[in-house]
């Protein structure tokens, strides 16, 4: 048995997560082909901190959830139900294991991988991966004493822009940017652009929309609707995307179904930050080019197809990349290889 584990803390209750949150379950699925153990915690990302709360409730039937819930009405409990069911399918998915005691943890070193947007250190672990989605501190405005990182920490930065001190220089331990392409989203025969007549609306992590979008037949879609499905079905429907998060890899997903991204807001980062990502230019338009009529769907089409090209040698690159950040962060917690092993009670 190892002394040594891999710990993800990730709030897996959304019906529609972001694409971050699948980022680490996907960091955790490589780390455990890597032959490391590694287990999901579940936590609630809010003040205070809620730390495994339901995996015991994997595979109860509704009627003894109901039983053993209190204080909500029978929607409400429902809702959390299928929640849970959700969270069981996508770690099955991914073939991870849950967390299920914390006295598990006990007498062995573990590390644990914090998303950016989850303050502090709730677990005191003493070997802590911050894994950075977006830009420092900026989505913590749940926790009223906001986010408190430590520069023991291993710092991880999902794109190269992301962590910048005032020089502009790169203070990130790694960069492990996640190329994954749900396959859903992947379609050869795309209809027509010029034939759709649908145009979504998403607000993201932005918490403003409120410019007014001149389109006929809008849908707002967000984290709770449409599921996952649901929205690869509509995505190849639409002409555009009028998005207000501009560092979302939904965008890239509306590209790669021919649907035509039109920014809003950019939000906390600028052109330079997006386009000089790890996929390059970002094909879209602004709402002032799109109320204009400087939509250019040839040219478009031109910078969609390099970004097809750069997100697959990136895939390419994706388990060595990931194989470097365990010897670089073991390396950093004075850790090898031979205290890990998979351990899959």
């Amino acid at each position: 048995m190892s002394d040594s584990l891999f710990l993800v803390c990730s709030d897996l209750s959304a019906e529609m997560p972001s694409n971050g949150k699948n980022a680490l379950l996907r960091l955790a699925a490589e780390i455990q082909r890597n032959n490391f153990q590694i287990k999901v915690v579940f936590t609630i990302n809010k003040h205070p901190h809620i730390i495994n709360p339901f995996p015991h409730l994997f595979g109860q039937p509704l009627s003894k959830f109901v039983g053993a819930e209190s204080g909500a009405d029978i929607a409400t409990l429902v809702k959390r139900y299928n929640r849970i069911r959700y969270a069981q399918a996508r770690l099955n998915i991914f073939g991870l294991s849950p967390l299920e005691d914390m006295s598990y943890l006990q007498g062995k070193n573990y590390v644990v991988i914090y998303p950016e947007a989850f303050s502090q250190n709730p677990l005191n672990a003493e070997n802590v991966v911050r894994f950075y989605g977006f830009k420092p501190g900026i989505l913590n405005d749940h926790d009223p004493e906001g986010a408190q990182y430590s520069d023991a920490e291993f710092k991880v930065a999902s794109s190269k822009n992301l962590l910048m001190d005032k020089k502009h220089t790169l203070i990130a331990d790694h960069i492990l940017f996640d190329p994954f392409v749900d396959h859903i989203f992947v379609n050869e025969n795309l209809p027509d652009w010029n034939n759709r007549q649908l145009a979504l609306i998403y607000k993201g992590k932005n918490k403003i929309a409120d410019k007014p979008i001149n389109y006929k037949d809008v849908l707002f879609i967000d984290r709770d609707w449409p599921d996952r499905f649901t929205l690869s079905q509509l995505m190849p429907k639409a002409k555009y995307l009028f998005t207000y998060d501009p560092y979302t890899f939904l965008n890239v997903e509306a590209i790669l179904c021919g649907t035509v991204p039109i920014f809003c807001d950019n939000w906390h980062v600028n052109d330079e930050e997006i386009d000089g990502g790890e996929l390059g230019p970002i094909p879209r338009f602004t709402l002032e080019d799109y109320e204009s009529g400087r939509v250019d769907h040839d040219f478009f089409q031109q910078q969609r197809q390099q970004l097809v090209l750069n997100l697959a040698k990136l895939q390419e690159e994706w388990p060595n990349n990931v194989s470097l950040f365990i010897d670089k962060a073991l390396k950093k917690f004075g850790l090898t290889k031979k205290h890990f092993t998979k351990d899959n009670r």
